[in-house]
């Protein structure tokens, strides 16, 4: 049995979340190699102070921005994978889903995280059932309790072990 923390985010989509997140990433990247590059050439004194003026800047940008994203995401419950069944736990709320009950279950990247807490990652599952509901859900990668597997290795030992068939779409 694995426990994934089930997540929300308050005020953006988790899609803007990782937009923004890349952004973040690729800026950084920039700051490398403009530090690169000015390790390359010489630089007067002024053009050194604008520079280290516009990392701190930047640096200060970033940081600010990470963890306003950070605020913004939060759990919320959890998601327990059972060799019977998945069950999802929302505060005092539970429902339990039958793999005999579900048509597919696709999952999927959503935030790999520099600047999240959220233990780095986050995956989106739509759990499909043969009844025409779907369940969307934004959990973490990596499970709670040790080891620390995936949703998706998680799955593929229950269907090892358990002997259950489990319909896993990407």
């Amino acid at each position: 049995m694995s426990t994934f923390t089930v997540y929300k985010s308050d005020k953006y989509s988790f899609k803007t979340l990782g937009i923004v997140n890349r952004i973040l990433l690729v800026s950084m990247v920039l700051f490398q190699f403009g530090f690169q590059f000015k390790k390359e050439f010489e630089f007067t004194t002024v053009e050194t102070i604008i520079y280290f003026i516009l990392v701190i800047g930047l640096f200060t940008i970033i940081t600010l921005i990470g963890s306003r994203m950070n605020k913004t995401v939060k759990p919320i419950g959890e998601l327990k994978t059972a060799s019977k069944n998945i069950t999802k736990i929302l505060g005092d709320y539970s429902e339990s889903y039958d793999f005999e009950n579900i048509k597919e279950i696709k999952i999927g990247k959503l935030i790999s995280g520099w600047f999240f807490s959220v233990s780095g990652q986050t995956t989106k599952v739509k759990i499909m059932l043969k009844s025409n509901k779907t369940e969307t859900l934004v959990i973490s990668t990596y499970s709670d309790d040790n080891p620390r597997i995936t949703f998706k290795e998680s799955l593929a030992k229950i269907e090892k072990y358990a002997g259950q068939k489990i319909n896993i779409a990407k």
